[in-house]
């Protein structure tokens, strides 16, 4: 469940933030939002998909790296006769800027707060044309705490992982390492989300916490719908997004 959402130069959204609690201690089930054209409600929806694009962005890169070149041929010439459910498919490549407002020299921030199983954490990321500062803060052992702080300084990369997190020492070798590669064109999120995809489950549930992947899971498999943009795209969420489908005619299943 998403408790809040805060926003600074996304998009249209100035500095905005969505509280998305019935009560202090209730979260909404269901939430309806309206408003005048052009007033920003697509914008809402844009934060969520964003997140999910900021989750699955390398593991989605690295896959979509390693298709033949003939195919991206053939995508071009075939792309007019895809149908438009698919077409997003081919749209899930993440642009930051994209996401920035117009003509804005400050940072894009925002600040997903969520609640899972009870408990209550946030999400935050910071960037301009690369991510400049992401943490993670949710329920640790006894107490909450910051599952990782990334950030850089002077252009130096400055780590803080949390060792309840991330059990392993040699392992955090490797995360640092991939940190220094990687983080800034993608999100820590989407490091770990391909560590998931790519390593070995027991290896990986062995050196992370069940938390942080518990975290991961629940945002890949979010379904986001925007217009004509619909994620994810997989078999076993299909059915789940032609019922989003109808929601624009009035039919709930």
């Amino acid at each position: 469940m998403f408790t809040y959402i805060k926003a600074k130069n996304f998009k249209s959204l100035k500095n905005i933030e969505f509280n998305l609690k019935r009560t202090k201690n209730i979260t909404n089930d269901f939430i309806a939002i309206y408003g005048e054209n052009g007033s920003g409600k697509t914008n809402l929806v844009e934060l969520f998909k964003f997140l999910q694009q900021m989750t699955i962005s390398r593991t989605f890169d690295v896959s979509w790296n390693m298709l033949p070149k003939e195919f991206f041929d053939l995508k071009d010439k075939m792309m007019d006769n895809v149908p438009v459910e698919m077409r997003s498919m081919w749209e899930l490549k993440l642009n930051l800027e994209e996401y920035r407002m117009l003509n804005e020299n400050d940072d894009t921030e925002i600040e997903y707060g969520f609640k899972i199983k009870d408990k209550e954490g946030f999400y935050f990321v910071k960037f301009n044309k690369e991510i400049v500062e992401e943490k993670l803060y949710f329920f640790v052992n006894k107490q909450n705490g910051y599952y990782f702080k990334l950030y850089k300084d002077n252009n130096k990369i400055q780590k803080e992982l949390n060792n309840n997190i991330f059990i392993n020492d040699k392992y955090n070798k490797e995360l640092e390492d991939n940190i220094e590669k990687y983080w800034g064109k993608y999100s820590f999120l989407s490091l770990i989300d391909f560590e998931l995809k790519d390593k070995n489950k027991e290896y990986i549930t062995n050196n992370i916490s069940d938390k942080l992947i518990e975290i991961i899971n629940k945002l890949t498999l979010m379904t986001v719908h925007v217009n004509k943009w619909v994620s994810n795209m997989i078999p076993d969420n299909y059915m789940k997004q032609m019922i989003l489908y109808d929601l624009k005619s009035g039919v709930v299943y």
